[in-house]
């Protein structure tokens, strides 16, 4: 079974949801969520990374590399402009 970590936001910030076990991880912004979930995914040769958007849909999806995410607003980590892609 695929490992998933789950990019996603919270009130106040953003997580990583690890499918495996069902820790969840915290994070100020975006950025910081999605590469902390690269970088476990990485170390998992079957891992993949969902990110969803603040409306809750699917923005990309990146596989050990193969694949980017669509949403490159999700790498800033200025909120200010995150608050404006998001609209």
């Amino acid at each position: 079974m695929n490992a998933v970590y789950v990019v996603s936001p919270f009130e106040g910030g953003w997580c990583v949801k690890i499918s495996q076990t069902g820790e969840v991880l915290f994070f100020k912004t975006a950025g910081e969520a999605e590469r902390r979930a690269r970088a476990l995914a990485s170390a998992d040769p079957q891992g993949e990374v969902w990110i969803h958007g603040r409306d809750g849909r699917l923005v990309g999806r990146w596989l050990d590399g193969a694949s980017r995410p669509s949403a490159s607003h999700l790498l800033d980590d200025d909120p200010a402009r995150q608050k404006d892609m998001a609209a």
